[in-house]
């Protein structure tokens, strides 16, 4: 193993590194330090290979100025006109597939479905397989037309037949990098809104919060958003291992400011944000989070509030 040049981006070194074949040392830059030590030394600072290709390409968007000319709206990519759950292209609810927000906007889309394949949790991972498993479903829900049946019992109404619906794709991932990642989905739900249409995020694992309310607030105004929290947990931890953003921690970031001073947070106020079927007393959350936060229903009878 080789170094191959050392380079200071912003004040963050970061070290590009080559594989060799006879070497059996650690390299070493220029400065004398192994990546190991640097890593040590500076462990806020990530190093990450700038000669590596897919530093950006994992979140580039294909060029569609090279696919053939279209009228911008949804596009409908079934053969039949509907069928069974098992029969047609996976897409949500075997709706039509929108790739721009010129797609959203010429089709007057109610709601854009898209997924957040991001799975950086502390337990059981397998939550960036949500996005398509949603999509291919073994649920024996019929689709199209008359077929479609999907309503709700207590107003009888089909969000399939009453509203313009798309799969909207997913957003990239880097599947080492929360932080990297939740900026490519704060856009695409940024996106999504900045046309009218409602964005609705398959995830992925709890992080994605913070950057689906962020990306809202944007466009609707810091504070102007409500959140129904359905979580056994509070997600209001301040952090893990040093990272300010965990899939504990989306709500701190989301109702406090900056721990630097910086006003960039407080996206959401605390008396818009409700819990529901929470159940778990975490010691990390000061009293002074824990007393603003307004946890309902048995989070209360607990002595979690």
């Amino acid at each position: 193993m080789r170094a191959t040049r050392l380079l200071t981006r912003k004040g963050i070194v970061v070290a590009g590194l080559t594989l060799g074949i006879a070497s059996s040392t650690i390299a070493q830059t220029r400065d004398g330090l192994t990546h190991i030590e640097r890593i040590r030394n500076s462990p806020t600072a990530i190093p990450l290979n700038p000669d590596d290709p897919s530093l950006r390409g994992w979140s580039a968007k294909r060029d569609f100025s090279k696919d053939p000319k279209r009228e911008a709206g949804p596009i409908n990519i079934q053969r039949q006109g509907g069928g069974m759950a098992y029969v047609g292209i996976p897409t949500f609810f075997k709706q039509p597939v929108a790739l721009t927000p010129e797609d959203l906007e010429a089709g007057k889309v109610d709601v854009a479905i898209m997924g957040a394949a991001l799975d950086m949790s502390s337990g059981r991972r397998g939550a960036a397989f949500g996005p398509n498993a949603v999509r291919t479903a073994e649920g024996y829900v019929p689709w199209g037309g008359e077929l479609a049946h999907i309503y709700s019992e207590s107003v009888l109404v089909n969000p399939l037949t009453s509203l313009k619906i798309v799969d909207y794709g997913d957003a990239p991932v880097d599947f080492l990098s929360t932080e990297k990642t939740i900026v490519a989905v704060y856009d695409q739900v940024k996106e999504i809104a900045e046309t009218g249409a409602r964005p609705f995020i398959v995830g992925g694992d709890h992080s994605l919060m913070y950057p689906d309310v962020a990306a809202l607030a944007a466009v609707h105004g810091k504070g102007k958003i409500g959140v129904i929290h359905f979580d056994a947990h509070i997600d209001a931890e301040p952090g893990g291992a040093g990272h300010y953003l965990t899939h504990g921690s989306p709500v701190r970031l989301l109702i406090e400011p900056d721990r630097r001073g910086a006003r960039q947070g407080q996206e959401l106020r605390p008396d818009r944000l409700a819990w529901l079927a929470c159940r778990s007393r975490d010691a990390r959350v000061d009293a002074q989070t824990r007393g603003a936060l307004p946890l309902h229903g048995r989070d209360r009878e607990e002595g979690l509030g």
